[in-house]
């Protein structure tokens, strides 16, 4: 039983990173793979009764309805596009309630080091986009957060590696998963002084990324008003973030309007004042949990994900994101982080 629950979550988890199909762009392969083992995983999970029920993860399906129903009266199609999260989240569900968080947790662990491995590749011009080495995964942000987060989840060396590696791709979510790991006590003002120094020293650093995406998000804040209640929803924005990506069916490079970059802003443009407010109240219960079962580092990390980030744009986000918020819905209990 825990060698199949380990072989599902491996699949299910791997599948979300699987950014590789001849001639599709990374997120869509990534989407296609992690749909696909959902159907299966469900199947198999369901010949096993659960050993707990997630009652919350229902009250969390009920949430991504409520969000997107406003959405339905001016795009009819997002009744068969809430079938693919739906079917995401319900197959995470069903791994944790019958296995566990820990073959989750294992599973993004493993495939990091995968993704390590797959490091030296990239040294020969061997990668899935152009941004140097992003692993399977086809951004070198998005495998920065998937290393942090693997890193909260370890202990030891591992951790101390995986951090580095994650700041070795540019990416500063690394950071995050670095300062976790020194010995300061945070309760100390000195201590928090001495934070605030740094990101002025660094202010150089990181400034021209702050700046840069706060204009557009400022222009995205102007669309709110539009529809105010419900949001935009699913169609494309007139404002966000464009990246150069080669289309091999047409042969050249194509650059659509992916997201915004942030999830918080993404959620309140898309979603209106519904969709924001069902977000806060994941978020809340998720640091109400977290206070709870001691995990403060990964509700962190996540908010920092989230300000930086689309997560709704990103499968191998998506996946950790879903795995984590299943493991709170646990009993207490049977949490080990």
């Amino acid at each position: 039983m825990a060698g199949l629950g380990r072989l599902l979550a491996w699949a299910w988890v791997g599948s979300a990173c699987a950014g590789w199909l001849p001639g599709v762009w990374v997120v869509v392969a990534q989407a296609w793979w992690w749909l696909a083992t959902s159907c299966v995983v469900l199947g198999v999970a369901l010949m096993w009764p659960p050993r707990v029920a997630l009652r919350e993860a229902g009250w969390g399906l009920l949430l991504l309805l409520v969000g997107v129903a406003g959405w339905i009266p001016r795009m009819p199609g997002t009744v068969t596009w809430s079938c693919q999260p739906l079917l995401w989240m319900l197959a995470g569900v069903a791994v944790v309630e019958r296995w566990g968080w820990q073959p989750i947790r294992q599973a993004v662990i493993w495939w990091a080091w995968a993704q390590v491995a797959l490091w030296p590749l990239s040294w020969f011009g061997v990668t899935l986009a152009d941004e140097g080495w992003t692993g399977t995964l086809g951004r070198r942000a998005v495998l920065g957060v998937w290393l942090a987060f693997a890193s909260l989840w370890s202990s030891g060396w591992r951790a101390w590696a995986l951090a580095g590696f994650s700041l070795a791709t540019g990416s500063l979510s690394g950071v995050l998963a670095i300062v976790r790991l020194l010995p300061i006590q945070w309760r100390h003002p000195l201590n928090w002084a001495g934070a605030v120094s740094v990101l002025v020293m660094t202010a150089r650093w990181w400034g021209a990324r702050l700046t840069e995406r706060w204009e557009v998000w400022m222009q995205a804040v102007a669309l709110v008003p539009t529809h105010w209640m419900a949001g935009w929803g699913l169609q494309q924005l007139p404002v966000g973030f464009q990246e150069a990506i080669w289309n091999p069916q047409i042969g050249t490079r194509w650059s659509p309007i992916l997201d915004l970059h942030n999830t918080w802003l993404d959620v309140l443009v898309r979603g209106g004042a519904v969709g924001a407010l069902c977000l806060l109240v994941v978020m809340g219960w998720a640091a109400w949990r977290s206070a709870q079962t001691q995990t403060w580092w990964t509700w962190l990390a996540a908010c920092w994900a989230m300000t930086w980030q689309s997560v709704g744009a990103q499968p191998a986000l998506m996946v950790v994101a879903m795995g984590w918020l299943a493991s709170l819905c646990q009993p207490r209990r049977l949490y080990v982080a």
